[in-house]
């Protein structure tokens, strides 16, 4: 387990003003709260049109509406990433033109701003507020364009009604990053993918590795994704020499690596290849969290750069019970693995089955998302 924090908050940015009743989020918001078990919310001082605090004893939350662009400060990591240069929108053109953002940021204690430490309250617990906040502001207000400190990454609206599709979704968590080409024990030279903050879902970090050159990222991702949902789930240990197989022949190779300065708590590697590349380290290095925007009401030219102090620890689901808890390798085997395989075959160009592909690839988008439908309080099992 990774010692790192993280900052839960968000910064969703619009084309034009947003009208945000604070109220009606306030009433829905405790309604969520209370089905989980959690203190509710008051209301804090300096409520305003256009900032909000919400608090009880244990957390609060934040919603300030700026009617200023977001801009790219702070922001550079995320508009580099080569996920987001995959999309057709210009995130960094949108947060230094839209004319308004909301920040909504969840921390410890009553208030954003104590003379003593707030006790810790559990990651979980501030994501889950976190995601309903967004949520709620979205039906609302609908923004063209959001930027999530948790994962340091960029969204379309769309990216987040898809993820919030699917109970809790790792997506707002992980932030992918593509390695070096490594030489494999085949000869063949190919790249890896290293999905940063993973290890606060699975305990360690997941690195997916000699993904083959054909390929493509948003595969490489989906599959990412379904690995992290289904350890969460219990149903995929992903135990140290498990051999992850299916019937549509692909396989993967599951190995664990020791704790180095990149990666503290440790890696798992998914591998394509059936043993470790030969010579060298695995390519990766240390990533640092955002710091996070300021818990403070809007104000024009307001700095919204730095961040809250003090956050708890993501605490990983319990394993199931449907795998032996040793440890021994063991070859697993399981139906969301056939989606996958098709998925991935269908970029590879093994000769597989003659369906058409875009029935194929229906299926394997649907296959992903085949989850409960997600409650106002989104769940992390």
């Amino acid at each position: 387990m990774s010692d790192t924090t993280m900052k839960t908050q968000a910064a969703l940015i619009f084309d034009g003003v947003p009208e945000v009743a604070l109220e009606e989020i306030r009433i829905r918001i405790n309604k969520a709260l209370g089905k989980r078990g959690y203190p509710e919310f008051e209301l804090g001082s300096g409520a305003s049109d256009s900032f909000v605090l919400f608090r009880n004893p244990q957390f609060h939350a934040t919603i300030a509406i700026h009617k200023t662009p977001l801009g790219l400060r702070g922001q550079e990591r995320a508009a580099a990433s080569p996920v987001v240069r995959e999309k057709e929108a210009d995130f960094a053109q949108i947060a230094q033109t839209g004319p308004a953002h909301i920040l909504i940021c969840v921390g410890e204690g009553p208030e954003p701003l104590s003379f003593d430490q707030p006790a810790p309250v559990e990651t979980k617990i501030k994501l889950e507020v976190l995601l309903t906040l967004i949520r709620l502001v979205m039906r609302q207000a609908r923004p063209v364009a959001a930027h999530l400190c948790t994962s340091d990454m960029f969204y379309t609206a769309d990216d987040l009604d898809a993820a919030f599709s699917g109970g809790f979704p790792p997506s707002i968590l992980v932030h992918p990053v593509e390695t070096t080409k490594q030489t494999g024990p085949d000869g063949d030279e190919r790249p890896g993918l290293i999905l940063y903050q993973s290890e606060h879902l699975i305990g360690k970090t997941l690195v997916l590795e000699g993904v083959p050159a054909s390929v493509p990222l948003d595969m490489s991702l989906s599959l990412a994704d379904t690995i992290i949902r289904q350890h969460m789930k219990g149903t995929l240990p992903l135990a140290d020499g498990d051999t992850l197989s299916e019937t549509v022949g692909m396989e993967l190779y599951v190995r664990h690596a020791e704790p180095d300065a990149a990666f503290p708590g440790g890696r798992i590697v998914a591998s394509f290849w059936p043993s470790a590349p030969d010579g060298g380290a695995m390519p990766g290095e240390p990533f640092p969290n955002h710091p996070g925007y300021a818990a403070v009401p809007a104000t024009p030219g307001s700095d919204t750069s730095s961040g809250e102090t003090g956050d708890g620890t993501w605490v990983p689901p319990s394993p199931g019970s449907s795998y032996a808890p040793d440890g021994s390798s063991k070859r697993r085997s399981s139906g969301w693995m056939i989606l996958v395989g098709i998925g991935l075959f269908l970029w590879i160009g093994l000769p597989l089955l003659n369906i058409p592909k875009a029935v194929l690839e229906a299926t394997f988008s649907e296959g992903l998302n085949n989850e409960p439908a997600s409650r106002e309080l989104p769940q992390n099992n």
